[in-house]
């Protein structure tokens, strides 16, 4: 993977945490929204529903009343004016009726012998006039006009009162704004203007008899965050306390699950893996014939970090293959100036995992090995561990039968533990066998252990193939394995792993050196 690629996936590592928080509040938020939109809009219908009947019913029962007071034009004043108060006082909803005959009035139900109709009213009439009876809000609002074909210049105006309508148009909520609309006017629970307000969300309806007016209802305020915290704020509190549990989850998995694999793809691209080598000694002359080489991360913050702590990551993410990679480039362009002069047979072995045998990327990786070296003077030894079970398919036939052709040798790492095989020593070729350390470690003390350990080192002996005992910590082991035949011998008795550059400064190398 190039740096800036590994940079951009690690950017996105630092904001997956927030992106899941965000997703999860964008849904969340959003799905309150559309309840909270949808519940308000069908709130809203009933609401235009209660309201335009009751108009509806006040306005019919008004218009009853007017029709019915309308032939008392033709009576005189004094007669007429006790059937009018009667009216009135039987109905709160009607402020006062007053009678006007060729347009002058003549008589009200008001205490008031001079009925003068405001300039308001006026206009009015000479909009609605001739042959109307019409109802009029206290201002002179029209709120209805019928028309008698049969009664020329005759005029009745029945006066409404507020109140009646103010209660009508009480909003249910308080940030509910219900508007009753005539012609210019627009009249809500507080006042009359001619201004309409602004009302968000609104619907509107008009009358279901035919009246002449709109019903529009609907908020004061947009439906904002604050709104909704005000009537759903627990849901919100739960998505938002969700959001960020949901965080801090994702922001400790990244950083205790998955932040080893960034950081150590981060360490392969920036050389932090070290090539360490660990001498192979000759069991019979105890000259140096080989190394191993073994990964150390060097880390800018916790120093160098053993191969256990990295390796099954490496494996179990195909990091492995990148890693290898950068360890043998290391070796080789460290050894290539010596390639030429180092005793011949000396041998480099390199660890591989199930992920190198699920393609031929390995060989052309030890083609290239050979090429920085420029010889073969040089052993190239492919170690297989047994920590995971390889399969024998048509893939690693071919992976392993290019690396006999390459004459690169194979040996068995591990073996006695992990998922040990021993159709292995068939199916590979194998020709090393490389013995435990927990074996080796046992030796003058398990019995059980020694048993095993003289088992295995039958085994290669009787297959023909050469032994290497890894752990040697004590001359007593390195005598036990020496006596019992073993080809080779690897531990901290004979040296540790030291960087692969202070290994070729060592004089267990220098003696190799053909000068």
């Amino acid at each position: 993977m190039i740096p800036h690629t590994l940079k951009s996936l690690l950017i996105l590592r630092k904001l997956y945490p927030f992106m899941v928080a965000l997703f999860i509040c964008i849904i969340g938020y959003s799905g309150i929204y559309f309840y909270a939109y949808t519940k308000g809009q069908k709130f809203t219908a009933e609401t235009n529903h209660m309201v335009t009947s009751k108009i509806d019913d006040l306005l019919t029962a008004l218009h009853s009343t007017t029709i019915t007071v309308l032939p008392l034009i033709e009576l005189d004043c004094k007669v007429v004016k006790p059937i009018l108060k009667e009216i009135v006082s039987k109905n709160s909803k009607i402020k006062a009726i007053n009678l006007l005959k060729d347009e002058k009035p003549y008589c009200s139900s008001e205490n008031t012998d001079d009925v003068k109709p405001s300039n308001t009213t006026k206009l009015l009439l000479k909009q609605h006039t001739p042959d109307t009876a019409l109802m009029l809000l206290d201002n002179d609002i029209v709120l209805d006009h019928s028309i008698d074909l049969t009664k020329r210049h005759r005029i009745i105006i029945t006066v409404v009162s507020f109140q009646a309508l103010r209660e009508i148009l009480t909003p249910r909520v308080p940030t509910q704004i219900i508007t009753l609309k005539f012609d210019d006017h627009t009249i809500t629970y507080q006042s009359i203007d001619t201004e309409p307000p602004t009302i968000y969300q609104s619907m509107k309806v008009q009358s279901y008899v035919g009246y002449h007016y709109t019903i529009e209802t609907g908020y004061i305020y947009p439906l904002n965050l604050h709104i909704l915290f005000y009537y759903h704020g627990i849901p919100l509190i739960l998505v938002t306390l969700f959001a960020f549990f949901a965080y801090f989850i994702t922001r400790w998995f990244i950083n205790n699950i998955s932040s080893t694999y960034y950081e150590l793809n981060t360490a392969i691209n920036d050389n932090q893996i070290k090539a360490y080598a660990q001498p192979v000694i000759n069991a019979k002359s105890g000259e140096l014939t080989g190394i191993e080489i073994l990964a150390r991360w060097h880390h800018p913050k916790m120093g160098i970090i053993s191969p256990d702590a990295f390796i099954p990551v490496a494996e179990k993410t195909g990091l492995i293959i990148p890693l290898t990679q950068t360890l043998m480039k290391e070796v080789a362009e460290t050894l290539a100036p010596f390639a030429a002069i180092i005793s011949p047979n000396f041998h480099v072995g390199f660890n591989i995992s199930k992920k190198h045998c699920e393609s031929l990327q390995l060989a052309n990786d030890c083609k290239q090995f050979y090429q920085q070296l420029k010889t073969r003077n040089i052993s190239l030894v492919i170690e297989i561990t047994e920590r995971e079970l390889i399969e024998v398919t048509d893939i690693t036939k071919k992976l392993f039968k290019e690396l006999h052709d390459l004459d690169i040798k194979i040996a068995l790492d591990d073996f006695g533990v992990g998922n040990s095989n021993l159709s292995y020593l068939f199916d590979f070729s194998i020709n090393y066998l490389k013995i435990d350390k927990s074996f080796v470690s046992r030796i003058g003390s398990d019995a059980l252990s020694k048993n095993i350990l003289d088992s295995i080192i039958e085994i290669t002996h009787n297959c023909q193939i050469e032994s290497c005992a890894e752990g040697v910590e004590t001359e007593e082991q390195a005598n036990y394995l020496i006596n019992k035949g073993v080809t080779y011998l690897q531990g901290y008795f004979y040296s540790p792993p030291v960087p692969i550059k202070d290994f070729i400064k060592s004089e267990y190398f220098k003696n190799q050196l053909n000068q």
